[in-house]
């Protein structure tokens, strides 16, 4: 989508109750706030993941900017019960390459959580793969 609606651009206003502030939000803001919302509200294992950017990479100590770093691990999930944690990037899902984090969605959609999910992780530097099982 565009943040341009029939070639002009929209923002939008929100006001206090009481009127006395007025807040002019960008259309192209809003639109990409609801995206990123709608795109890390899928969760699965517990996992909330984000692309890994070159930054990410440089403070995560780790060479190459591709895959997706777990940015959340809910408590008492299946991710964290195998040892999964904040900072780790996943590579692969059922050996499938993870770029990105549409790369992971539709590896995860593809998936079969309940039958065994197979990632490969790089934490730091040392890779080692972690195999999760919804329903253990």
């Amino acid at each position: 989508m565009s943040s341009f609606f029939g070639g002009k651009q929209r923002s939008f206003s929100i006001r206090s109750p009481d009127y006395s502030n007025i807040l002019r939000v960008p259309g192209y803001l809003i639109h990409r706030l609801f995206w990123e919302s709608v795109n890390n509200a899928e969760m699965w294992f517990g996992l909330r993941v984000r692309t890994l950017t070159p930054e990410m990479a440089r403070q995560l100590g780790i060479s190459k900017a591709e895959g997706v770093v777990i940015e959340q691990v809910e408590g008492g999930a299946v991710a964290r019960d195998a040892g999964l944690q904040n900072g780790d990037v996943i590579l692969e899902v059922n050996r499938q390459r993870i770029r990105n984090e549409s790369d992971y969605r539709a590896a995860m959609e593809k998936a079969k959580p309940d039958q065994g999910v197979l990632f490969l992780v790089n934490r730091k530097g040392s890779m080692f793969f972690v195999s999760l099982k919804e329903g253990k």
